[in-house]
């Protein structure tokens, strides 16, 4: 019965090793806050810059809250992990575990407690932590592009097109504030332009519900909205307008009407409008 109870656990364990490890290996980085919640000031006792170099040791790519991010990182925030790390306060023992957590802010993967009991103070938190890192030591952790997790950066967009579209946007909407669009022809004028200048009159009874929750991720200029598969719906831009998104590749804008997001967009020389349910 022992022999059997142990095997039991033994098997467990094993299938929250490799469910953890299959989690971590969708994620191509980790964000290292500056401060940890359990110290009034910044990389107390140099912990967050230790955390730091100790996910970069059992391979992960590791930045510091304040530090530039690569461009697929800044473009496609669910590659990344937020680190934290958990203190749990006793007599004699100073215990750290380390939190991951994924874009929406759930929780990914926690370790065991790592445990340190010598008296000094800075000594004992180090030891603690390395302790605590450990466990990422048998997970053999390497990156490998999940598509079915969330939206790869190359299907959202890459960052130099995106760059260009943007100050491409920008000098329209100089030219809007300016009032140099009325010697734009009525034919070259985007939908955009239209809603803008124009300022349709938009009634409740006009707008179509959506019951279809959307998720916001900022990106340069703007946010990719995506549903819950999840698949990139829109990607918008500022207009320069509060409240008023640009749409990309559609004659349309996302813009509040009485307080509820909408999507404005002609087709067949009409307009057609529709609420959203954005969650930014």
């Amino acid at each position: 019965m022992i022999k059997r109870n142990i095997i039991i656990v033994f098997v467990m364990l094993i299938t929250i090793t490799g469910f953890s490890q299959n989690s971590l290996n969708d994620y191509k980085y980790v964000v290292v806050p500056n401060q940890y919640e359990f110290f009034k000031i910044a990389d107390k006792y140099q912990l967050n810059s230790l955390s730091k170099f100790l996910f970069n040791k059992y391979g992960f790519k590791a930045y510091m809250k304040d530090e530039k991010l690569p461009d697929d990182a800044v473009i496609n925030k669910c590659l990344i992990l937020n680190a934290d790390v958990l203190e749990k306060k006793t007599m004699f023992k100073t215990k750290l575990a380390i939190e991951l957590k994924n874009c929406n802010g759930d929780i990914v993967f926690t370790t065991p407690q790592g445990e340190s009991r010598k008296k000094e103070y800075k000594s004992s938190y180090n030891e603690a932590l390395r302790n605590a890192f450990k466990n990422f030591s048998t997970m053999n952790y390497k990156y490998v592009e999940n598509k079915n997790a969330f939206p790869s950066t190359a299907a959202i967009v890459e960052t130099k097109e995106s760059k260009v579209e943007i100050e491409k946007l920008k000098e329209e909407i100089k030219e809007l504030k300016a009032d140099k669009v009325s010697a734009v022809k009525e034919s070259n004028k985007s939908v955009e332009e239209k809603k803008i200048i124009n300022d349709v009159e938009v009634k409740p009874e006009m707008i179509k519900k959506n019951e279809h929750q959307l998720y916001a991720q900022a990106i340069d200029g703007g946010f990719q909205l995506v549903d819950k598969t999840p698949k990139v719906v829109y990607t918008i831009y500022y207009s320069g307008k509060k409240d008023v998104f640009i749409v990309k590749g559609r004659d349309a804008i996302i813009h509040k009407v009485n307080g509820v997001w909408t999507v404005s967009e002609f087709k067949n020389n009409e307009m057609e409008l529709k609420a959203l349910d954005i969650k930014f």
